[in-house]
């Protein structure tokens, strides 16, 4: 019997939800998590179906290794220049956010000239210089919640204020008040985590879970990736920073190449969503 996420369960089998919950949640497969999910203790499975994916990820990222150690440099410096570009405008894309693949490469070329003060002026180099790291294997630093902040003003705080500053962060280091996630017909299909102190708390243990060096790391990744949409520690920004701490991740346990295709994924699979 093919594996069903507990999300369709509930639906598609109300009946024995419930006691399939528990049978997961307790078996020797399970991997608990110090965070709870709509009063749910959180858990994930490393069952045959994970682990299935898993190795298809490692055999995958193998193939590309090779792939690109047989082009000549200048090659594959120009394809991964081209893909980092697709990632950011495809990233934007997906929250709404307009951008030409002349903008990206515009504020890359201001940032290879190192050109500080016109590049305050370009849009997007918060956000490119970000994604530029993936490519220099430059260190971010992403132990704490004030890490998570220093990373959002870098990459979406002046572009967030330049459209409405009613969207900035307002507490002491993320959001007061609430924020929905909303459908293409305009309903709530999720609320973020609130108030700020339990935004803090949140954060703290998503990151902590990001750090514990008992899970393997892609797991780790994953997971931290859906904690942080879940908790939506921002007004606006969430979707894309999420995705580029994902990618910088992978970027650091994978070929980067594989990390610059998140966005051009979730848009193949969106679906499946």
């Amino acid at each position: 019997m093919a594996y069903k996420s507990l999300a369709k369960l509930y639906y598609s089998d109300p009946q024995n939800y419930t006691q399939i919950y528990k049978n997961r949640f307790v078996s020797t497969e399970s991997v608990h998590i110090n965070f709870s999910v709509a009063k749910n203790p959180m858990f994930f499975l490393q069952n045959a179906d994970v682990m299935s994916l898993a190795y298809h990820i490692s055999t995958l990222d193998k193939k590309v290794t090779l792939l690109s150690m047989k082009l000549p440099g200048v090659a594959l410096r120009q394809y991964s220049r081209k893909c980092l570009i697709d990632e950011i405008v495809l990233t934007n894309k997906i929250e709404g956010v307009h951008s030409s693949r002349k903008e990206i490469d515009d504020a890359l070329e201001i940032l290879s000239k190192q050109s500080q003060e016109k590049g305050k002026q370009q849009r997007f180099v918060g956000l490119v210089n970000k994604y530029l790291k993936l490519i220099t294997k430059d260190s971010i630093a992403l132990a704490s919640c004030k890490d998570i902040r220093a990373l959002y003003d870098e990459m979406f705080l002046d572009e967030v204020i330049a459209e409405d500053a009613h969207h900035a962060p307002d507490g002491k280091i993320f959001r007061k008040g609430s924020t929905s996630v909303y459908s293409g017909a305009n309903k709530i299909i999720h609320t973020g985590v609130t108030p700020e102190r339990k935004i803090i708390d949140a954060m703290d243990e998503a990151l902590s879970f990001l750090h514990d060096d008992s899970v393997d790391m892609l797991f780790r990744i994953c997971i931290f990736h859906y904690l942080f949409e879940y908790i939506h520690p921002f007004y606006d920004g969430n979707g894309r920073m999420g995705r580029f701490i994902l990618s910088y991740y992978l970027s650091e346990i994978l070929e980067p190449l594989l990390s610059y295709r998140i966005s051009e994924t979730i848009k193949e699979d969106i679906n499946a969503y």
